[in-house]
């Protein structure tokens, strides 16, 4: 078994948080490609998203990292052997 798993409310938020900026940066990429007198003033706000992604999946990581409770050696079971 692997163990208790974090709380949820994280978890879900780091979810909603990851959707919203992938909608997001999906919203940028669509007016990039369907604007092309603009399509410039697009690029930044692309890369400020994908900065974003990467923050949080990095967040995301070192929190689970933090709160993963320490897991104890794994005793091997009797093989019915007597020494």
């Amino acid at each position: 078994m692997p163990g208790p798993r974090p709380p949820v409310l994280p978890r879900v938020g780091f979810a909603l948080l990851t959707i919203l900026l992938l909608l997001a940066l999906v919203a940028f990429v669509v007016l990039f490609v369907v604007v092309p007198d603009e399509r410039w003033t697009f690029l930044w706000p692309m890369v400020a998203m994908l900065v974003g992604l990467t923050w949080v999946r990095g967040a995301r990581r070192t929190w689970v990292e933090k709160h993963r409770p320490a897991t104890a050696p794994v005793d091997t079971p009797p093989t019915g052997l007597v020494p």
